[in-house]
């Protein structure tokens, strides 16, 4: 199939053209919060009842004390909840309608707070392991790409709970994730890990004769640079066909902030001209099969703008999107990062269809 073909229509549209409307079927994170917002409303309003009956009644019943001060601690931890909520949707409609000097600041306030919260649920379920959730090569669907969500610098697999559970709901049933391990290797390690997993999956998957597996990766930050780098070492020697690469705020172009990753020899990678990062730059530019597109923010404290969606890539192979008041770490829990991949995934099956017609 000639991916570069199609692919020069996905660049057609405008990177900051907003999507169709997506389905609203299926569990999102704002629809969450706005039943959480509700939820808790009604919940304060009645512990606000009964703490104001048992305070009436306290003077007649001891143990009314007891219960008024467990239903004050709750009604006290809602209160928290209830307000951060009311404040992230107060926010949500007061900042589109300010200056764009105010606008842009009040964008970075929100992804902070968004943030932090992500960063939050991650550190929740740290302990359990997403690769187990992975297809089995043996139930392949060998006519669709297989999907592998490659996490970033000290991720791990779980980090695309939400994701997963997205594309799942949009049809996809190819789906895979997988633990890079050691903060402190190299990209190269990384890449090499990736290698065998692809290896166990091609020689099991159902294929014909001939046939080769199709891959497209979606990756969060460094994951990007792994995807890279596997399509530039093995995609040959593994007889797979790397379709795309869907990046959420990766350094193509490399972070200063990996300064701060001292010790690891995947941060020194991500330094800006650094020769890791050079030499990926120099492939893409020379990259005639394989469609990028990259999800990159403002907002993105972490990676700076022209590098999440850059990266050197030929315009004709590239489509990037830009997502508003979102955080480095928030794409993970984006319901409009979500929207945006499955939307480019629908878009890249139907020109492959209408390829194969042709």
């Amino acid at each position: 199939m000639a991916i570069g073909a199609s692919a020069t229509s996905l660049t057609q549209s405008s990177p900051h053209r907003p999507d169709p409307a997506q389905p609203s079927k299926g569990f999102r994170i704002k629809k969450a919060a706005n039943i959480a917002f509700v939820t808790l409303t009604v919940f304060f309003t009645v512990l606000t009842a009964i703490s104001i009956t048992f305070v009436v009644l306290g003077s007649i019943i001891f143990e009314a004390v007891a219960i008024l001060s467990i239903s004050s601690t709750i009604a006290g931890i809602g209160t928290i909840a209830l307000c951060i909520l009311g404040f992230l949707k107060a926010w949500e409609k007061i900042t589109p309608h300010l200056p764009t000097c105010l606008r842009v600041r009040a964008n970075y306030i929100q992804s902070l707070v968004c943030g932090f919260f992500t960063a939050l649920v991650l550190t929740v379920i740290w302990p359990f392991d997403w690769t187990k959730k992975n297809i089995k090569p043996e139930k392949i669907d060998p006519n669709k790409p297989l999907l592998i969500a490659i996490h970033g610098f000290m991720g791990s697999s779980n980090n695309w709970i939400y994701h997963m559970k997205r594309l799942r709901e949009a049809g996809h049933t190819n789906l895979a994730t997988i633990n890079l391990g050691n903060w402190f290797l190299s990209i190269n390690d990384y890449v090499e890990k990736l290698h065998l997993m692809i290896v166990d999956y091609v020689k099991k998957a159902p294929l014909k004769d001939g046939q080769k597996l199709r891959i497209q990766f979606l990756c969060h930050s460094m994951g990007g640079l792994v995807a890279r780098r596997y399509n530039e070492l093995y995609h040959t020697i593994d007889g797979v066909e790397v379709e795309d690469i869907i990046t959420l705020g990766t350094p193509l172009d490399g972070t200063w902030l990996a300064v701060f990753g001292r010790g690891s020899k995947a941060a020194e990678e991500m330094m800006p001209g650094s020769p890791f990062v050079k030499g990926l730059q120099s492939k893409a530019a020379l990259e005639e099969k394989t469609r990028s597109y990259h999800l990159w923010s403002k907002s993105d404290w972490i990676i700076p703008m022209k590098s999440a969606s850059q990266g050197g890539g030929k315009e004709n192979m590239t489509k990037t999107d830009e997502l508003h008041a979102t955080g480095h770490v928030s794409f993970l829990l984006s319901d409009t990062a979500a929207d945006k991949t499955i939307r480019y995934l629908k878009d890249v099956e139907t020109l492959s269809r209408r390829h194969i017609e042709v």
